[in-house]
């Protein structure tokens, strides 16, 4: 995305803040890179996501077993355990984010909670959130705290307010 995109802004700036490595790709070469570059977090519109659903969605039944397989271990395992098993078996798909990944943040645009549930039973830690260039991150989904479908909870210090005309009003305490 843009640099004038919020999200990519304040990922670039923390990372220089902590001393972090930081990869700047031109889009066209994204998925090429990811697999050499190996992010540990990435942030990214709904469509930079939808990729995997749709290259998922078009593999046979048979190239998909392992996708089933992933969709029972995630009803019963828990825990990194459960995360290391469901990578293993959807390597295929989730490899085309780097192996590395710790977390994921969508937003920008509003979410398939298809795609969200996907990320969700292949082991990829995909975490839904909602901000405004004007102030910044509103509200998201956390690891522990994530409701698929929702941009989860508001953010540490700010405070939400739905107007009589749907505006949303936000308010922060810093």
């Amino acid at each position: 995305m843009p640099f004038t995109s919020f999200q990519q802004r304040f990922l670039l700036y923390l990372a220089i803040w902590f001393g972090s490595a930081v990869s700047v790709i031109a889009p066209e070469r994204m998925f090429h890179r990811m697999r050499d570059v190996a992010p540990t977090i990435i942030l990214g519109p709904p469509s930079f996501f939808e990729v995997l659903e749709n290259r998922t969605g078009a593999e046979s039944a048979w190239r998909r077993l392992p996708l089933h397989l992933a969709a029972l271990v995630h009803a019963v395992a828990r825990g990194e355990s459960g995360r290391r098993i469901l990578r293993a078996l959807c390597r295929r798909w989730t490899g085309l984010y780097g192996s590395r990944v710790r977390v994921m943040c969508v937003g920008s645009a509003p979410s398939r909670a298809t795609t969200v549930a996907l990320f969700h039973r292949m082991g990829l830690p995909l975490f839904e959130v909602y901000g405004l260039t004007e102030c910044g991150w509103i509200s998201l989904n956390a690891p522990g705290d994530c409701r698929i479908g929702s941009v989860g909870r508001p953010a540490k210090g700010v405070q939400i307010e739905i107007a009589d005309g749907g505006e949303i009003l936000v308010r922060s305490a810093s």
